[in-house]
C-alpha cells in the first residue's frame, strides 16, 4: 500500500490564543521555543498559535483538550498537574500523590479526567479526577504507561495493560473497565503483539489503538489500527510504520490526527489521503482535537459507513 503525502504549509508566526477557537482545530505540544508547550492551528494546518505562555509551569510533557474546548489539562515534567483556560492561564493545580504522572484524558462532559498515576504509596494504575473539586478515585490497576480514554457515553474507559501481577515486559492486552460496577473486560490476547494508546470512536463500537510488532529484542515497529468492539475484528489502517505517539480521532470520526517523525499528520479513517500538517526541526507530537459544531455528546448524527475497512489477522 503506497500513499502519497500532501505536506500543508505552516503559518510561522505565533500569536497567543485569547479564546476557545470558533472552528474545527488540532492542539499538540512541541519544542519548538527550546520548552515544550501547548500549540493549536485550525484542522489544515493554517492559524498556528501558541496557547499562552506556560514555560514557567515547566515544560508540558502530557496535554488533553476537553470536548467543550474550554480549558486543558496539562501534566509538566516535573509532575505537576493543572487545568488552563484557551488563553492558558492556570484555572487549578492538583495535589497528586505519585512520583510517576502521565496521560490525561477528558470525560465526555468536560466534568473529570484520568490520569496515570505511578506510585508505591497507593494502587498505582489509572485515577480519576474531579475537575472543579480534585477530588480523586481509583479507577482500575494497569502495569503500563499509556491513556485511558472514555466511550462516548461515559459509563466506560479502555485502556492498555500488561498481564496483572506482571509488571515488566512488552505485551500489552487491551481491556474495558465499566465506572459504575468496576467489572474489567479483556478485549485482547497476544503473545507477541502489544496493543495499547486506545482512543475511542465518537460511533462507540470503534477504537483506534497501536498494534505493536517486536520485530527482535531490541527494535520493534507500530501500526495504527482499529478495534471493532462489535465483532472483534482489528484492521491495520496502514503499512506505514509509526513512531510512538497516540493518535486521536476527529470529533466527526471521520479523520484521525498522530504526530510521525516529529511532525503532526491527519488521515481519513481508513488510513487514506495523508497529509503533513507541520513542518518544523522542533518536535511536534501528541495532537488532539476540537469541533466546535459538535459536542461529545451529541448523538443522533448518521455514521458514516465503515464498510471499506478490510479485517486483517494478528501475525
Amino acid at each position: 500500500m503506497r500513499h502519497v503525502l500532501v505536506v500543508v504549509w505552516t503559518i510561522l508566526s505565533i500569536t497567543v490564543m485569547a479564546q476557545a477557537p470558533g472552528r474545527e482545530s488540532i492542539a499538540f505540544l512541541s519544542h519548538r521555543d527550546g520548552v515544550q508547550e501547548l500549540y493549536m492551528m485550525d484542522s489544515d494546518g493554517r492559524n498556528l498559535r501558541r496557547v499562552g505562555d506556560l514555560a514557567a509551569f515547566g515544560s508540558i510533557w502530557y496535554a488533553d483538550w476537553s470536548p467543550d474546548g474550554t480549558r486543558f489539562v496539562v501534566v509538566s515534567g516535573n509532575d505537576r498537574v493543572a487545568t488552563v483556560n484557551a488563553d492558558g492561564a492556570i484555572l487549578r493545580r492538583f495535589d497528586v500523590d505519585a512520583f510517576s504522572i502521565g496521560f490525561p484524558r477528558w470525560s465526555p462532559d468536560s466534568a473529570a479526567f484520568s490520569l496515570f498515576e505511578y506510585t508505591e504509596r497507593k494502587p498505582y494504575g489509572f485515577y480519576v479526577l474531579d475537575a472543579d473539586t480534585g477530588k480523586s478515585s481509583f479507577l482500575a490497576e494497569a502495569f503500563t504507561h499509556g491513556p485511558a480514554a472514555w466511550s462516548p457515553s461515559g459509563d466506560r474507559l479502555i485502556f492498555g495493560s500488561r498481564v496483572p501481577n506482571v509488571r515488566f515486559g512488552r505485551q500489552a492486552d487491551l481491556y474495558t473497565i465499566d465506572r459504575a460496577t468496576g467489572d474489567v473486560q479483556r478485549l485482547t490476547e497476544s503473545d507477541i503483539n502489544s496493543e495499547y494508546f486506545p482512543d475511542w470512536s465518537r460511533f462507540d463500537q470503534y477504537v483506534l489503538f497501536k498494534m505493536h510488532f517486536p520485530k527482535n529484542p531490541d527494535m520493534a515497529i507500530s501500526y495504527h489500527s482499529v478495534l471493532n468492539l462489535d465483532t472483534g475484528e482489528i484492521t491495520q489502517l496502514s503499512d506505514v510504520p509509526q513512531t510512538h505517539d497516540p493518535a486521536r480521532w476527529s470529533p466527526d470520526g471521520h479523520r484521525i490526527a498522530y504526530g510521525h517523525f516529529d511532525e503532526i499528520h491527519i488521515m481519513n479513517a481508513d488510513g487514506s489521503n495523508l497529509r503533513q500538517l507541520t513542518n518544523h526541526p522542533g518536535i511536534d507530537r501528541s495532537p488532539m482535537w476540537f469541533d466546535p459544531t459538535l459536542s461529545a455528546s451529541a448523538a443522533g448524527k448518521k455514521p458514516f459507513t465503515w464498510g471499506w475497512l478490510k479485517s486483517i489477522s494478528q501475525p
